[in-house]
């Protein structure tokens, strides 16, 4: 099976409305209907590649201690619904918010959420957006859109 680009912003909230009893799905879907908000289509990598990034984060994120234990928990529970998924692949995508940031994780293959990630935003949007511009400034690329109630504000490609 040969890996697929990330998911565009519209199949990603089609994904989540597939997936609405998934933990925190409800919360993504408001940030993209209702606020200002960042999204990264991110990447699609081999499964066994993301075990292995994953699992040394989690000790990482353990190790650190800044994060709280429910964080903690729905990280162990990505790392083992993927450890089960069927899927060759991974998709890695990110939201954010002014207040959150959602990393979600997700079988291509199956079109199942295998879990997400939130945590509360340090910066503020217009951080991010400087960020990205700068990316871009020292030729590199970033692929982040900005969106506004679900419509396209603009991109950073």
């Amino acid at each position: 099976m040969k890996p697929q680009e990330g998911l565009s912003f519209i199949h990603f909230k089609e994904l989540c409305e597939q997936n609405s009893q998934a933990k925190y799905v409800s919360d993504c879907l408001f940030t993209m209907n209702n606020l200002d908000c960042l999204f990264n289509p991110g990447a699609v990598i081999p499964h066994d590649d993301m075990l292995r990034i994953y699992k040394i984060r989690l000790a990482i994120a353990i190790d650190n201690g800044r994060h709280g234990s429910a964080y903690i928990s729905d990280f162990k529970q990505i790392l083992e619904n993927t450890e089960r998924s069927q899927s060759d692949f991974v998709g890695i995508l990110h939201l954010s918010s002014e207040d959150f940031s959602y990393i979600i994780f997700y079988d291509p293959h199956r079109q199942k959420i295998l879990g997400i990630l939130k945590t509360t935003e340090k910066g503020s949007l217009i951080d991010e957006e400087n960020y990205n511009t700068e990316m871009i400034n020292n030729g590199l690329s970033s692929g982040t859109e900005k969106y506004s109630k679900g419509k396209f504000v603009r991109n950073w490609k």
